[in-house]
């Protein structure tokens, strides 16, 4: 019973939070880091826990929705080599370790980054040809499309295995287009210009429809077309490379390579492409439209690739094959993308059959809410070569079906194995897996599962673990020691907690911890093979990598706030000036800096700020520097003022009189020029003397928003501000 108690709690001590070296290294090497990483397509590198933290909310954000890794084609329609895509699983991963503030984990159980390869994806190639100059890439952020063509000279037929694209400039090359050219159009055409290649924005420029044979996209997996089939290479064919540099600020060089690989043997069954093309394409003007094109399959074939092409406007593809209800998916792109086309191989030769229909549906968004559309007002558009323009350009690969098409992979067969990494038979180089993952028993050995046949007493592989009635040995039931044949303990004795720095992964699910399990600090110390490494020295809480020496001092000039120790080194700025020897303060502008720390304030009159808001209106002030003293006059200019006499109409004693001195003999609220009184006669009467500014200086030309004061010969001294 205790026995059976273990097995039941043991997995509650596996649950620990998401970190990076454990959960997220795994999925990022595997899916992210092919291209990026030096010298590679994607722009910057995920190499290692820093350089992916970085842009930790980045990431989460773009693989959130789906945008990377980037693959277009619906992985719910149909299948294909090379697919790009995480799981909900995956993406819940990233998601919940980006919130939880990205933690590295334990170093020692970071993933191991695959071996990519760095020259052929397929093998030793037998023909090589190099662009025969490197060729400039300008830096003026445009889009570069170049034509190469390559003379073969071959003097007999050739009959291709693969044909493999090496970008020497990975980071520049988007795309890559590959043409047979039997005719010799592309070098014609070629010849005419004076620089090596020639430029051409879609297909190969020649007034025909080339016959598009292979290509390049980052990350996608060469063709390699094994068993009896194969491509034909004419004697004497070119090979013309349609290039897509993408835009780039800087000036850069390429001098990319084109592998053929060749088969030993003529083939039986000869590649051949079929388009599907309208050239009298024609999309009207603010309408999301749809363009249908469809014919009948003439014999069986079995299908080798497709390439859905359009241009900017673009929206999407559906192309299956149908018989009396019976439908055949092929290929569904919900969202185009002009920046991400590949050749989509399946993974297997997929049949259509003679008297099926190919229905194919593009869609184009033609309308002014479309931000990719190169018209601005929207314009009828046609087909045509430039990317400004458009097409409905299907292009697909087949060969003559034969019996057992539909089992015949297309990648290379080092694509398939076990792709489980649990599994003692993991495979890092396997794609595709062909259900042959097994499983260790605690002494290490390995076996594969199968379907045990209970009539010849023999397992058969070649049963899925779904169609198996008599499944045994799976994963699901590893833990049950009833059920697994291969169950044994002897050997399984360590640190079974994954939070240990001597945690033993090959201890399985009923093994007994022997108490050895040590723990890292969580501030400074790792795990290096098992023993706790200490990287903190002086024991003040940062660790060794982590020591920064420099200025602490917030106020100096070459403060950093990253320094942890401070080394005497803080630099400060002249009095008055900045750290970049900018006046602190010139309030005059006459870039001299004032000489003065602190200045004495002068206010004249200016209680502006201070009054009913819904009296005044605006406050204009007017500041002059003098010696360190700043003299402030202002203006508060009524919003009603009926008389014209600068007293507000709320403030007036005679709104509607003119008595800017607001005399009132009797006190009684009412102005004298309400009353006609006999004092505001006297003051009608009165004469200017002279007019003075706030410092008393006499004052004879009028300059408008001034504050006055006017100087009458029966002593009155009346304020003025000047507006008009």
């Amino acid at each position: 019973m205790s026995y059976f108690l273990l097995l039941f709690y043991f997995p509650c001590f596996l649950i620990s939070q998401v970190n990076f070296s454990e959960h997220i290294s795994p999925i990022i090497y595997n899916n992210c880091t092919e291209c990026h990483r030096s010298g590679q397509s994607g722009p910057m590198p995920f190499t290692n826990y820093l350089e992916v933290a970085s842009l930790g909310n980045m990431i989460n954000y773009v693989t959130s929705i789906d945008y990377m890794p980037p693959w277009h084609a619906d992985t719910s329609y149909s299948n294909f080599l090379g697919e790009r895509g995480l799981n909900n699983e995956e993406k819940n991963l990233i998601n919940e370790w980006v919130l939880d503030g990205m933690p590295q984990g334990d170093p020692s159980l970071e993933a191991q980054i695959p071996n990519f390869p760095e020259g052929s994806a397929v093998g030793v190639p037998d023909a090589v040809f190099t662009m025969e100059e490197a060729y400039l890439i300008e830096g003026n952020n445009q889009d570069d499309y170049r034509v190469f063509v390559f003379e073969t000279n071959f003097s007999e037929d050739k009959y291709l295995k693969s044909i493999e694209i090496i970008p020497g400039n990975y980071a520049a090359v988007h795309h890559v287009l590959v043409n047979i050219d039997t005719d010799g159009a592309c070098a014609a055409l070629d010849a005419t210009t004076p620089e090596y290649g020639y430029e051409c924005e879609s297909g190969f420029c020649v007034g025909e429809i080339p016959q598009l044979s292979a290509g390049y996209t980052p990350g996608m997996v060469p063709p390699v077309w094994n068993n009896d089939i194969g491509l034909l290479l004419p004697a004497g064919a070119d090979i013309a490379i349609q290039m897509h540099y993408a835009p780039s600020p800087i000036d850069q060089y390429d001098q990319s390579s084109v592998n053929l690989f060749f088969k030993d043997e003529p083939v039986l069954r000869e590649i051949q492409v079929e388009t599907i093309v309208d050239t009298q394409l024609f999309i009207p003007a603010n309408e999301i439209y749809e363009h249908y094109i469809s014919f009948e399959i003439e014999e069986d074939i079995s299908l080798i690739s497709i390439l859905p092409h359009m241009h900017l406007i673009g929206k999407s593809w559906l192309v299956y094959a149908e018989n009396n209800g019976d439908t055949i998916p092929i290929i569904s792109i919900p969202d185009w993308d002009f920046n991400w086309q590949n050749f989509y191989q399946p993974e297997y030769m997929l049949k259509l059959p003679q008297g099926y229909t190919v229905h194919a549906y593009a869609k184009y968004d033609n309308t002014s809410s479309n931000p990719l559309n190169p018209n601005n007002p929207p314009q009828n558009m046609y087909w045509c070569d430039y990317t400004t323009c458009e097409m409905f350009f299907l292009p697909f690969s087949y060969v003559e079906y034969q019996e057992g098409d539909e089992n015949i992979y297309l990648g290379n067969s080092e694509d398939l194995g076990c792709t489980n990494p649990d599994a003692c038979n993991f495979s890092s180089e396997a794609i595709i897996d062909d259900g042959s993952c097994g499983i260790s028993d605690d002494c290490g050995e390995c076996f594969i599962p199968c379907c045990f046949n209970i009539n010849t007493n023999t397992c058969d592989y070649s049963v899925s673990e779904q169609e198996c009635e008599y499944f045994w040995a799976g994963y699901d039931i590893i833990s049950d020691p009833i059920q697994n044949i291969f169950w044994n303990t002897s050997c399984s004795f360590g640190c079974t907690d994954p939070e240990a720095c001597n945690y033993d992964p090959t201890i399985l699910p009923g093994g007994f911890d022997d108490g050895s399990c040590i723990y890292i600090d969580g501030v400074c110390d790792t795990c290096e093979n098992g023993i706790i490494i200490d990287n903190d020295a002086d024991d003040d809480g940062v660790c060794d990598s982590d020591e920064l020496d420099g200025c602490t001092d917030p106020l100096a000039c070459n403060y950093n706030e990253f320094v942890t120790d401070d080394d005497g080194s803080c630099e400060y700025a002249l009095e008055f000036y900045d750290c970049n020897g900018n006046c602190l303060q010139d309030l005059d502008g006459d870039g001299i800096c004032d000489e003065c720390s602190n200045f004495d304030y002068v206010v004249v009159d200016c209680d502006c700020e201070f009054i009913d808001p819904a009296t005044y209106t605006e406050f204009f002030t007017n500041i002059v520097e003098d010696d360190c003293i700043l003299i402030e006059d202002c203006y508060c200019e009524c919003i009603s003022d009926s008389d014209e006499d600068d007293i507000c109409d709320e403030n007036d004693n005679c709104p509607d009189d003119y008595n800017p001195n607001q005399e009132d003999s009797n006190n009684d609220g009412v102005g004298d020029a309400c009353e006609q009184t006999s004092l505001n006669e006297n003051i009608n009467n009165r004469k200017l003397i002279k007019v003075v500014d706030v410092l008393g200086r006499e004052v004879n030309e009028l300059k408008k928003y001034t504050f006055l004061f006017h100087v009458y010969d029966n002593g009155e001294i009346i304020p003025h501000y000047i507006i008009k």
